[in-house]
């Protein structure tokens, strides 16, 4: 579960691989390809812990119905 948790860390790799990008470490390919990545996981974290965490989801629409 922390593992899926920290998958979605993309603000770290952006910088990184701006960093790299801009001082001509990385080809332009590359980056574009991480950001793509970045985007992904970002997107894929937050189903992947509702899954993973037990009675996460249950709980969440329990609190929907009484409100």
């Amino acid at each position: 579960m922390i593992g899926a948790g920290m998958v979605s860390r993309g603000e770290v790799a952006l910088i990184i691989a701006a960093t790299g990008l801009q001082e001509s470490l990385l080809l332009p390919e590359y980056f574009t390809a991480i950001v793509v990545v970045i985007i992904a996981t970002t997107l894929f974290a937050p189903p992947l812990l509702r899954y993973l965490i037990p009675g996460e989801s249950n709980s969440l629409n329990n609190k929907e119905k009484t409100v």
